[in-house]
């Protein structure tokens, strides 16, 4: 049973005779227990060199399908056949929008966690094997790709935000389903899953209208991306038609971390003063939902009778806040689910989905929005 190696291939000879010698252990060629074929008769039938026989083989070795014994030989393990049933996903990370500054403050290390945990659930539930991978962006296409290498040839990758754009659109071009988790730009032949912004905010806004309020105000990034204007003007719209009052007097621009200390900026903005002031503040980002909390406490404002907050960030955005804040959990779990389920589909036989998926988030109700009609700055 010859495959032969297609040498005009963007795929490396390497990665293809690792393919081919996994088609001969799951076709029973080569069975559990046997001997493979030497490196040099394997360089021969191939026609390459015995390096990259040697490069192949050092593949499926670190994915436990072979094990070399001294003075005997390469011989395929009992486990190999399962290997090959999973499929086998990357999670690239970390990239500029992940970097040890954000994670220190912002919600990102939220994000992260929450996808790496949907995914790990994602691949006991559809047989995939999640490997976490390092690339900086800094570094050549070359390594980047020498790093994913170590893992395995991938059936699939995972990104978060924008980065690394050359190596995700190398990755699809070279026909590997690709998967980004957010971000502002898709990538031809990629698929972005991203947050369903409407329908997040009309949850939202629901929840405030029922508890009672009927006017808001909001801490929102001053000159945001485009993603941050989506959110204000959704969240607006979709407050508004729950006949919920908004003033402009009532917005707050705050610039996000680390550009900015959002406590010191609320302390100079906020008029605690004001009789005529919104009953409750939707917090754009975490860190001015945490600023906000401490300004207001040491006014000894008793949230969620007199003034109510809320705010939308992954799960762990207010996980120093439970059961306190009321907000729109973001759905990054349910996206790393979704992923593993749509490449493992793919590698099945299914057409990849290429474009974007929206999905929404859920409400975690806490006491800040608990008594909208208790507000003590009622217009």
């Amino acid at each position: 049973m010859t495959l032969e190696l297609q040498r005009e291939s963007g795929t490396g000879l390497p990665s293809q005779l690792e393919d081919i010698i996994q088609t001969r252990i799951k076709s029973g060629v080569y069975s559990p227990g046997s001997r493979l074929s030497s490196i040099r008769h394997l360089a021969g039938e191939f026609g390459v060199s015995n390096n990259t026989v040697i490069e192949a083989l050092k593949a499926l070795e670190s994915k436990r399908m072979v094990r070399r014994i001294p003075a005997r030989g390469i011989f395929v393990t009992d486990a190999a056949i399962d290997s090959i049933s999973m499929t086998n996903i990357v999670f690239v990370f970390p990239e500029r929008s992940l970097s040890a500054e954000l994670l220190h403050s912002e919600d990102t290390w939220g994000i992260a966690i929450e996808i790496f945990r949907g995914l790990l659930a994602g691949g006991q539930e559809y047989q995939a094997r999640i490997h976490y991978v390092h690339c900086d962006e800094h570094e050549s296409l070359d390594r980047q790709l020498r790093n994913i290498d170590i893992a395995g040839r991938p059936d699939g990758a995972v990104f978060v935000g924008d980065q690394l754009s050359g190596l995700k659109q190398y990755l699809a071009d070279a026909g590997v389903p690709v998967v980004t988790i957010g971000g502002l730009a898709n990538l031809p032949g990629c698929l972005r899953l991203c947050n369903d912004v409407r329908a997040n905010m009309e949850l939202l806004a629901g929840h405030l209208s029922g508890a009672g309020f009927r006017s808001f105000g909001m801490l929102r990034v001053v000159d945001g991306t485009e993603d941050d204007r989506l959110k204000q003007d959704c969240f607006v719209a979709a407050a508004s038609r729950q006949g919920m009052v908004f003033n402009s007097e009532w917005d707050i621009p705050l610039r996000p971390f680390p550009k900015g200390d959002s406590y010191l900026e609320l302390t100079e903005l906020f008029d605690f003063s004001a009789k005529n002031k919104a009953e409750v503040f939707f917090c754009e980002r975490c860190s001015f939902g945490s600023a906000f909390f401490r300004l207001l406490h040491e006014h000894n404002i008793v949230i969620g009778n007199e003034l109510g907050v809320c705010g939308y960030a992954s799960i762990h955005g207010y996980r120093n806040f439970h059961p306190a804040m009321s907000f729109l959990a973001l759905p990054h779990y349910e996206m790393g689910v979704r992923a593993a389920a749509i490449i493992s589909a793919t590698r099945a036989g299914e057409i990849f989905p290429t474009g974007d998926m929206s999905i929404a988030g859920r409400l975690i109700v806490g006491g800040s929005t608990r008594n909208g009609a208790g507000s003590i700055f009622k217009p």
